[in-house]
């Protein structure tokens, strides 16, 4: 019995990725009065510059002490 693993393994990320990709291309949808919200695969990647109250740093500027 052959217990290749990692091609396995594999396939399923690659399936995986495809199914996300396939997602992503669908048009909005409306399921019994539900709005599907799109599939995005970089949403937390993505930076968004309308965000303008976005935190970019939680620590205040320190002082400079010589």
């Amino acid at each position: 019995m052959n217990n290749d693993y990692l091609n396995r393994v594999l396939w399923l990320v690659i399936a995986t990725i495809a199914v996300l990709l396939a997602a992503y291309c669908l048009p909005d949808m409306e399921i019994g009065g539900t709005q599907l919200r799109r599939v995005d695969l970089l949403a937390d990647l993505r930076a968004n510059p309308d965000d303008d109250d976005a935190v970019i740093d939680s620590l205040p500027t320190a002082a400079v002490v010589y």
